[in-house]
């Protein structure tokens, strides 16, 4: 069953305060701890450890899938929780030769995300990704080869439930190793006479399938060293729009008058789904614990959806589900 979520965190006693954020699954791939031997910088760690945000869209609860365990895995989001979405690596070669100005990644979550990946002499490589749990969304790509020449090519989102029909395409190029600021490519990638522009990112939009592959092709301006090469460090899926019919995210609260009187939570819904209502006291912990307030709740039309609530703690967090058909 594929899943979608809302946040809000209502502050009971010391007034309400609102918030509602698109979910996001960040999955960092590379060399074990130790890289593969073939570059200086491999006593690197490449893992992302859960508490560090790393990516443009920061998160936290990164999901390292390292050389050694290359096999499809089940990933969390970046709120800890375990999805039933799943990935698995594609390619022959890990790469864990980026290094940032001389120094070790030491604890920066971005150092780490982007000091290995892979890149596999320019065949198609990549990771496929099962039950996407967003109805939209869109998927940030990074790469960086520790390169001063052009490595890249073409970044790609391909539907495996339809003949791995190319969804969207961008080209992009590394031209230097990354320096810690992440530069997107747009248009073409190259400065009109040939020569790629330095970026580590692209964006692909407006995506909704529920099975994707994210590839990367390199091409012959990808040949930097004279191998053409497209390496893929991480990329992030980050929900876009939400779960009703306006495409707006958001949790509003109806009415409160006292914590012992409660108050409602509504949330846009759309006609045949179901949602859950879960909630949490405290979202600092790397695994949250949610306890589940109330399941199964049918969507009554398109439109929004009220559930009561009664915390019994001066604080609660309140996350929503949304199941799709």
């Amino acid at each position: 069953m594929k899943l979608k979520t809302l946040f809000i965190p209502i502050a009971v006693i010391a007034g309400f305060s609102l918030s509602a954020n698109a979910g996001s699954i960040g999955v960092n791939t590379g060399p074990n701890n130790v890289g593969d031997g073939s570059s200086p910088e491999d006593a690197q760690n490449n893992v992302v450890p859960s508490t560090s945000t790393a990516g443009v869209v920061p998160q936290t609860n990164w999901n390292n899938l390292m050389q050694s365990s290359w096999g499809t895995q089940q990933v969390t989001d970046d709120g800890g929780i375990l999805l039933a979405t799943t990935v698995s690596v594609n390619t022959s070669w890990a790469n864990g030769n980026v290094l940032l100005d001389g120094t070790p990644a030491a604890a920066d979550g971005d150092r780490l995300m982007m000091n290995g990946g892979m890149d596999n002499g320019g065949g198609a490589q990549g990771w496929t990704i099962t039950d996407i749990p967003y109805a939209t969304y869109d998927v940030y790509i990074y790469y960086d080869g520790g390169s001063d020449g052009n490595r890249g090519g073409s970044y790609q989102i391909w539907d495996t439930d339809n003949g791995d029909a190319v969804l969207a395409s961008q080209s992009g190029y590394d031209t230097a190793t990354f320096d810690g600021t992440y530069i997107q490519a747009t248009g073409d990638g190259t400065d009109g006479e040939g020569q790629g522009l330095d970026t580590n990112y692209v964006i692909l939009t407006g995506l909704s399938a529920s099975n994707i592959k994210i590839q990367s092709l390199a091409d012959q301006l990808g040949g930097g060293d004279a191998v053409r090469r497209a390496p893929m460090n991480g990329f992030q899926i980050v929900e876009s729009g939400g779960g009703g019919g306006d495409g707006s995210l958001s949790l509003t609260i109806a009415s409160a008058t006292s914590p012992d009187a409660g108050f409602d939570l509504t949330w846009p819904s759309q006609d045949g789904k179901l949602y859950k209502v879960w909630s949490t006291p405290d979202l600092s912990e790397a695994l949250v614990d949610w306890d589940l307030v109330e399941g199964e709740i049918a969507a009554s039309g398109t439109g929004t959806n009220t559930k009561n609530v009664t915390p019994d703690e001066a604080v609660l967090f309140y996350r929503v589900e949304v199941a799709r058909p």
